[in-house]
């Protein structure tokens, strides 16, 4: 699978929502307004079931629900972090049981949490 070179990393395409939602108002809004299905899964959409695809496009024609989510990857991208930041400084931990998986999509290789 390609994708975009940055620096010495290539950035795979499922990270590119994550670029482009966290962008400031109001270009993430107006590209996905214009067509949410051709923005979001330009590499296909086989991972979904044709009808979660449905409800995916059927959401992001609402503007408010488009809205709503650049707003959760703009935090995602800012004040997410910031507040990671401060939980990991003052050595902060989840105090409940959970289970976690995640992806590296710079990295093919499982990553440690």
């Amino acid at each position: 699978m390609g994708g975009l070179l940055t620096g010495r990393h290539v950035l795979q395409p499922q990270l590119l929502a994550l670029v482009l939602l966290g962008q400031p108002f109001d270009l993430p809004e107006r590209l996905l307004a214009g067509d949410p299905e051709k923005t979001l899964f330009r590499g296909g959409s086989d991972a979904l079931a044709p009808e979660a695809m449905e409800e995916y496009v059927r959401c992001l024609r609402d503007p408010e629900a488009i809205h709503a989510t650049c707003e959760d990857y703009r935090a995602a991208a800012t004040l997410d972090y910031e507040h990671d930041a401060e939980d990991r400084e003052a050595s902060r931990r989840i105090a409940c049981p959970v289970l976690a998986f995640q992806v590296d999509v710079l990295r093919p290789y499982p990553c440690r949490l």
